[in-house]
């Protein structure tokens, strides 16, 4: 038979056999041991290090920064405690995808810039960072969740409490960053950061954008408030509804919607509306959420007297204050001011001259009155109970020295002077009767308006 090999020793069995030969096994095998005990400290300290809180929070923050919001929300446990019920709840793992996707935060270098225990368990981790140009600091609340990495280390979690939008506006359609509310959806809850609220085009209104920072905790709600521009069929909408409101004022005085608007002083008597008090009509959508309209209001009352019929204007800057409804606008309230708005130009074809010879005609048709108390004008020649009949005789120019203005508020020129006249007047009541004379004169007011595209003479005034 032929001999068989005798078998070789394996490499790790001849080299164990070559240290035990020399001595150096216990030697190596000490080495070995520190080794491994070492790099256990050191694989330790790495993994420590990459679960604690400090690392959990660049860890969210970077996921934030790259808008991975798969990512960033297992980071993340949620805080409701307290909060009140909400319209809708965006403060989800979907509502910060869609918050990142529409902008969300922009961050970068972020960093620890300070940490502090404010329970057993919990810290406040301070993260820095530059969002554009610039410097921003973020406080996160770290706390340790009930499960462990490995078994062994703490798995930190970022505490987000939601913030709470409270929108307002004139509509009914309303996103939040992309996601669609229901109808009546105002009070959202949210994630901290920056959301874009926007609304849809209507027949009223065009679309509208509103950018909010909500990083406030729901006690303190942020107020978003949408503003959309009126589309020219709102715009044609608007102006039907506060010419409407007008027409009827007449008839309806004392209702909500004219008390403040009219002069109640001459309820039933005949009101003449000079022009289109909806012709520099604006409406907008204030930061409370209520759509106003604003505009000027030119009219007349006729005002009948024993002399004739007095003639007052009436008007100045107004406001209206519209809702919808059935997909029009309604006017709720208007109101006349004193002041306010943007002044109304003045006619540029009305000249100084024009406006000083309209008053001019006026004080001749005052002169030449056989009344007593010629209406619309500034002589007056009054006896108690008695009937006057009077012969005026102009003393000089009133238009000599007279200063012509403009007043925006009212769109009227206003004349101020100064006049004399003298009057011979004979009077009667029921029992007797007598013939005076006398005196009249001291400074005016005049007022005149363009009515249908003519300078028209309202009225002269003692003042």
């Amino acid at each position: 038979m032929a001999e068989r090999a005798e078998a070789q020793p394996l490499p790790l069995a001849r080299a164990g056999a070559f240290l035990n030969k020399r001595g150096w096994l216990p030697q190596m095998l000490g080495m070995l041991a520190i080794v491994l005990i070492g790099g256990g400290v050191l694989f330790n300290h790495y993994l420590s290090d990459l679960f604690s809180a400090d690392q959990t929070a660049l860890a969210y923050v970077s996921a934030l920064q790259s808008r991975n919001a798969n990512a960033a929300w297992s980071y993340v446990t949620m805080s409701r405690l307290g909060m009140p019920k909400v319209d809708a709840d965006l403060a989800t793992e979907d509502g910060l995808a869609a918050q990142l996707k529409h902008g969300g935060v922009n961050i970068s270098g972020a960093h620890i810039t300070g940490r502090r225990q404010i329970l057993d368990g919990a810290f406040v981790t301070t993260v820095s960072y530059k969002s554009g140009s610039s410097s921003r600091a973020l406080d996160l609340k770290m706390v340790v969740s009930d499960s462990k990495h490995f078994g062994i280390y703490p798995a930190w979690r970022v505490v987000e409490e939601p913030a709470l939008l409270m929108i307002a506006g004139p509509t009914s359609a309303v996103q939040v960053d992309g996601i669609a509310l229901p109808a009546t959806a105002r009070q959202v809850g949210v994630l901290p950061g920056q959301h874009l609220i926007t609304t849809p085009a209507t027949v009223l209104f065009a679309a509208g954008t509103v950018a909010v920072d909500a990083r406030t905790p729901w006690d303190t709600p942020t107020q978003a408030v949408l503003q959309p521009k009126l589309s020219a069929a709102g715009r044609a909408s608007a102006a039907k509804a506060v010419q409407d409101t007008v027409n009827a004022c007449p008839s309806t005085p004392f209702v909500h919607a004219c008390v403040q608007f009219v002069d109640t002083l001459h309820n039933g008597e005949q009101w003449q509306v000079i022009g289109d008090p909806t012709a520099d009509l604006s409406v907008t959508v204030g930061s409370d959420g209520q759509i106003m309209g604003a505009g000027h209001l030119q009219s007349v009352y006729a005002h009948p007297t024993s002399s004739g019929t007095e003639h007052i204007f009436w008007g100045g800057p107004y406001t209206a204050q519209l809702t919808t409804q059935n997909g029009d606008f309604l006017v709720q309230e208007l109101a006349l001011h004193p002041s306010g708005g943007t002044p109304l130009q003045r006619p540029a074809q009305i000249t100084d001259d024009a406006v000083r010879a309209a008053v001019s005609q006026g004080f001749a048709a005052c002169a030449a009155s056989t009344s007593g108390q010629p209406v619309d004008c500034p002589n007056q020649a009054y006896v108690p109970g008695a009937t006057v009949s009077a012969s005026w005789q102009l003393s000089g120019d009133p238009l000599q020295g007279a200063s012509v203005s403009f007043d925006g508020d009212r769109g009227l020129f206003v004349v101020r002077g100064t006049y004399s006249m003298s009057v011979q007047y004979t009077w009667h009541d029921l029992f007797t009767g007598g013939h005076d004379s006398g005196t009249a004169g001291g400074a005016y007011r005049a007022v005149a308006l363009v009515d249908s595209g003519q300078l028209r003479l309202i009225s002269i005034a003692g003042s």
